[in-house]
């Protein structure tokens, strides 16, 4: 039976600010702005200072699109997603056991 994407960011895992000046839906997703379905989240169209607030980078068509892919079709979600987050939600990735991880509501 293949995994299920349980994606941590639509359940409210903290966003990344990454270093390069863009916001991410995680920080595992640092690091990947090669990975061509994390490519336009890197963009320079997508960089924060091209924003006045973090709220209009949620609005963008690039967040719309790649929210709605993990939504609608988690198939094509990018590879880190599927590393990540097939635990459930209350399992920690990273070190693969059941811990509680507190996502805001």
């Amino acid at each position: 039976m293949p995994k299920k994407l349980n994606p941590k960011c639509i359940h409210g895992k903290d966003l990344s600010f990454y270093h390069t000046g863009h916001v991410l839906p995680c920080c595992w997703l640092n690091n990947h702005k090669n990975d061509i379905k994390c490519r336009d989240l890197f963009s320079e169209e997508m960089h924060i200072d091209n924003f006045d607030t973090v709220e209009e980078i949620f609005e963008t068509e690039t967040w719309k699109q790649f929210f709605e892919m993990l939504r609608k079709n988690p198939k094509d979600a990018p590879q880190q997603c599927w590393k990540m987050c097939t635990t459930p939600l209350h399992v920690d990735p990273e070190i693969n056991e059941e811990k509680r991880i507190n996502f805001k509501k």
